[in-house]
């Protein structure tokens, strides 16, 4: 097991994965623009300066609701894809794709995200969550996503390697059979 940390007083939330974990000190106030500003210009860059990789985590929100309208859905994945075009992302590495549903987005939106930047050359590693918040019944748990690497060793270089260079698959292991 790894150590990360979730970069995460506003939306949008990052993970830390890598070396030299630290906590960030929000020094720039608490509001979401000054937030916004500070993950692109000194949180993704700490990230990358200490051999970590950057996760932009659940895209689309955190909450536990109903799926929307599909017509809901592709006009706020057509509004979330134009902004994270807009800033590449911040800089991220990796995007959390593997929900069956959260914030009432289903995984074909979440998928067609991933899809978006990667053809218009932003180019991530898709990911899964496996961050469990209830500690109980992790196996009936509706987004219990795991994400695996093929990597030369269970080093925490070559899993960032592997990471980075988009050597991963996610999915739920509860749901294989």
């Amino acid at each position: 097991q790894q150590q990360g940390l979730e970069v995460s007083p506003f939306l949008p939330h990052l993970n830390w994965f890598g070396p030299n974990v630290t906590v960030p000190g929000y020094s720039n106030g608490t509001t979401k623009a000054k937030y916004l500003r500070q993950l692109t210009d000194t949180i993704v860059p700490e990230i990358h300066s200490a051999g970590g990789l950057a996760s932009y985590n659940h895209p689309f929100g955190y909450s536990d609701v109903a799926a929307k309208p599909q017509s809901t859905q592709n006009a706020t994945l057509q509004q979330l894809a134009t902004a994270l075009l807009g800033n590449k992302v911040m800089g991220c590495d990796l995007i959390e794709v593997g929900y069956n549903l959260r914030s009432g987005i289903d995984l074909a939106h979440h998928i067609g995200l991933w899809d978006v930047l990667s053809r218009n050359a932003v180019f991530m590693t898709g990911n899964g969550t496996s961050d469990d918040h209830f500690g109980v019944n992790w196996p009936g748990l509706r987004n219990n996503w795991i994400t695996a690497v093929w990597a030369a060793s269970t080093g925490q270089a070559d899993l960032l390697a592997a990471l980075a260079a988009g050597r991963a698959w996610c999915g739920s292991l509860s749901g294989f059979k």
